[in-house]
């Protein structure tokens, strides 16, 4: 308690219209100085699904910038030489030539958040969120093509194509989402800003100083660190690029 009770006093105050003033790197360095052995395991947990985005990132052929468990060069290693990766094994399993992985890395992500459960309560919600999140944006997408758009209700628990059914979290996404939907810079940040108050807001009934904090802090870090990210120009022109494609 003693070294967590530091940690979130030392730690500067993160807001959406601000840079971080220290990164996820320097963060690293400190949790691992304070953080029991257990604790910091629970942390890694989270940093597998940012493995799943390096992966991803790979097999698009764009850059990778999450800070995983494995550096990038270790990540690029494994993935060219053909290693499972066991955060992203049952993807493996179902597409396992790489044009197959190339052509689906869109589900990535859903097979992980679906099949790996942490064993911290925190991240059990946080992964969960992420998944109807992942699925609720394909949903809206879909929508504004007038494509279909198919999840079993059994996987949600909730009917996605009756808003009055959705996780109350979930309710504003669907105004936001029509407001900047013709402007990418602009969606970004509205998605961004609602995200980034919204896991804020699962700390309300944690217990004081709890690690339920810290996991916040990290995921909210990572949400203003991909902001930055979007300054590179390659990053802008895909977000354009997607935004248009859903506008035609």
């Amino acid at each position: 308690m003693g070294n967590r009770y530091f940690l979130l006093i030392f730690l500067p105050t993160l807001s959406f219209d601000r840079q971080p003033e220290l990164s996820q790197e320097e963060v690293n360095f400190f949790l691992q100085q304070n953080l029991s052995f257990h604790e910091w395991n629970v942390v890694r947990d989270l940093y597998r699904l940012y493995d799943i985005e390096n992966i991803r990132a790979y097999f698009l052929g764009v850059p990778m910038t999450a800070p995983g468990l494995f550096s990038h060069d270790e990540l690029i290693e494994k993935l060219t030489e053909g290693e499972s990766i066991p955060e992203a094994e049952a993807f493996f399993r179902k597409y396992p030539t790489t044009e197959e992985k190339k052509r689906h890395i869109h589900e990535l992500r859903k097979y992980f958040l679906r099949y790996f459960q942490p064993s911290h309560p925190f991240l059990r919600k946080y992964f969960h969120f992420e998944l109807h999140l992942r699925h609720i944006l394909a949903w809206l997408r879909a929508r504004i093509t007038h494509k279909m758009y198919q999840v079993s209700q059994e996987e949600l628990h909730f009917d996605i194509t009756n808003l009055k059914t959705w996780p109350e979290w979930f309710v504003p996404l669907a105004n936001l989402w029509q407001q900047g939907k013709h402007h990418p810079r602009e969606i970004e940040e509205t998605l961004a800003r609602w995200k980034f108050s919204t896991i804020g807001n699962f700390c309300e009934e944690s217990p004081p100083f709890s690690l339920d904090f810290i996991l916040a802090y990290l995921i909210q870090l990572r949400i203003l660190e991909t902001r930055q990210e979007l300054e590179n120009p390659h990053h802008l022109t895909t977000l354009q690029r997607i935004v248009k494609a859903v506008s035609q």
